[in-house]
């Protein structure tokens, strides 16, 4: 499958450009739950650094959540910032409908033998997304078509490492005790995400009427 960027592609991606506005806009006013589920479409917001501005981006990502761990995928490839930022600075914080967890991004491995059922996976959580844009029904087609279609997209794993914490905020048993796990074992093995866990991006929290407020912590300003 090739990588370079057709007219199809670039129209694609300026269309998402204000889909994504949206997204977030509907995150920040505490409705990101509003159409978003497994019969529509799974969607995240993933706040991620600049690589080269430094500046904290938000972008709308379909997800699926397979052992305690946030699987998203990058369908425009090596060539999407979003997924070449977390790359060059793996420290992200999700936003999910019922909360929002500091994390570890890190890229699947094209070997990994587990790859191609974990994109299945995703991409079945993106509801319509999948057939609209991919024209594929990934609860059907063939792991071998599904291998050639996915060739070049990127999939990325996504370990809690805190939970965020703030009023409003619904606690998730599975993510939560994943993250105060990893936030508790001490220092991890060299190499491993957990030994460049960051505990927080928390440049957002939420008041009361679920709107979304500036706050930056301190480790947020230590970055």
């Amino acid at each position: 499958m090739t990588s370079e960027i057709t007219p199809n592609d670039e129209l694609l991606r300026q269309a998402f450009k204000y889909g994504n506005r949206f997204m977030v806009l509907l995150f920040r006013l505490g409705l990101g739950n509003w159409g978003n589920g497994p019969r529509t479409s799974q969607v995240m917001v993933l706040v991620h650094r600049g690589r080269k501005s430094g500046l904290l981006r938000k972008t709308p990502i379909n997800y699926s959540l397979i052992d305690d761990q946030i699987y998203c995928t990058a369908a425009f490839g090596a060539r999407a910032d979003w997924y070449r930022n977390v790359l060059a600075d793996p420290r992200v914080q999700v936003w999910l409908p019922d909360g929002w967890y500091a994390g570890e991004a890190e890229e699947v491995p094209l070997d990994d033998p587990r790859r191609l059922d974990l994109m299945r996976q995703v991409l079945i959580a993106s509801g319509f997304a999948a057939p609209l844009f991919a024209g594929i029904n990934p609860k059907t087609i063939s792991d071998d078509k599904l291998a050639e279609i996915s060739a070049s997209y990127r999939l990325i794993r996504i370990y809690p490492s805190g939970a965020c914490t703030g009023t409003g905020r619904t606690r998730r048993p599975g993510l939560d005790m994943a993250a105060e796990q990893r936030s508790s074992a001490g220092p991890a093995a060299p190499g491993t995400p957990a030994e460049r866990s960051i505990g927080c991006l928390c440049s957002f929290r939420q008041n009361r009427s679920g709107r979304l407020s500036r706050r930056s912590c301190s480790p947020c300003w230590a970055w």
